[in-house]
């Protein structure tokens, strides 16, 4: 079985895995107009994927052949559940796997999992060899955060590249900073060191605002790839060369969002809810003047049409389409 993590150009270009907005429709919409190098999913819990209820969980697992390569991301506390749902991301035809040690959302630590296990080494190895032995051959990666309460490089991450994984993604945040103050990029730099040492490939994220900050921040810290997260919201547009250090237009940013629209009912109608989709409206105009009226009335949506409709109108009233 390839690895195709061995065949990226360095330094690679990652859209980073963002519960509730990287979904099936949005991902299918950024390998359309401007695919990065790697797309991760949304993270899923191993634990639901084993349970009753692993319909539901197998939709935001949806993915199209556009999106290779295409990993997985699975979280969870028990080594046992790991392994069984990373056999069915196998089966399910992903090009790998990735767990999920870094979420800092109390309901997930308070599980023992995400970013709780870095405050658990010990079962953080067991989950990722527990993962290998289910992942039939796929190259197997974690994402993580620089420590829970301090920086814990030197500590936490020696014990993640014994373990046989291909790639790590540090976040250069720690638990108790959540997603405040600024990413802590030298630390991401000081794992790197650790990593190249291992032979295992490092990704950086934390405030990655654009493909050429990403190239740079890699050059200069010594990552073999970067993640962008908050800065791909509502801009599929964030891996196009086009646009690796500007924004493009507002026009080009509505008709993203209307073909956004005709994603989601192709790939989620069925699965959640229209009003889901309002979160990204917020993305799409994000930094655009005279927006505010156009934003409030998207808060309103409850159909596709009525969106268009708004868009179609705000467009040709500013003399945009």
């Amino acid at each position: 079985m390839q690895n195709f993590w061995s065949l990226l150009t360095k330094p690679f270009s990652i859209l980073a895995p963002v519960d509730g907005y990287t979904d099936p429709a949005y991902r299918a919409l950024v390998a359309e107009i401007a695919k990065p190098d790697v797309l991760v999913t949304e993270f899923v819990s191993a634990d639901g994927l084993c349970s009753v209820g692993k319909e539901h969980l197998l939709q935001i697992l949806r993915f199209t052949e556009a999106e290779r390569p295409i990993v997985a991301q699975l979280f969870g506390a028990h080594p046992d559940n790991m392994e069984r749902a990373a056999a069915l991301v196998a089966e399910l035809g992903f090009d790998g796997i990735d767990l999920n040690m870094g979420c800092p959302e109390r309901i997930i630590v308070t599980q023992g999992a995400g970013a709780d296990l870095i405050r658990q080494p010990g079962l953080a190895v067991k989950l990722i060899k527990a993962t290998i032995r289910g992942a039939a051959g796929l190259p197997v990666s974690v994402k993580t955060r620089i420590g829970f309460g301090q920086n814990e490089v030197s500590t936490w991450i020696p014990s993640l590249l014994e373990t046989g994984i291909t790639a790590l993604t540090l976040h250069g945040r720690t638990r108790t900073a959540m997603y405040s103050g600024t990413a802590d990029w030298n630390a991401i730099a000081e794992a790197a060191k650790l990593a190249r040492e291992a032979g295992v490939l490092v990704i950086g994220n934390g405030d990655v605002s654009s493909l050429e900050d990403g190239r740079v921040r890699a050059r200069q810290y010594g990552t073999d790839g970067f993640m962008v997260a908050r800065g791909a919201l509502g801009n599929p547009y964030c891996f196009a060369e086009a646009f690796a250090s500007t924004q493009p237009d507002l026009g080009l940013k509505l008709k993203a969002m209307t073909r956004h629209l005709e994603l989601f009912a192709r790939h989620l109608a069925d699965a959640r809810s229209f009003v889901t989709m309002r979160k990204h409206f917020v993305y799409y105009l994000r930094g655009y003047d005279n927006t505010k009226d156009l934003k409030m009335a998207l808060m309103l949506a409850t159909t596709a049409a009525d969106v268009e409709r708004l868009v179609q109108d705000f467009a040709k009233h500013r003399g945009i389409w």
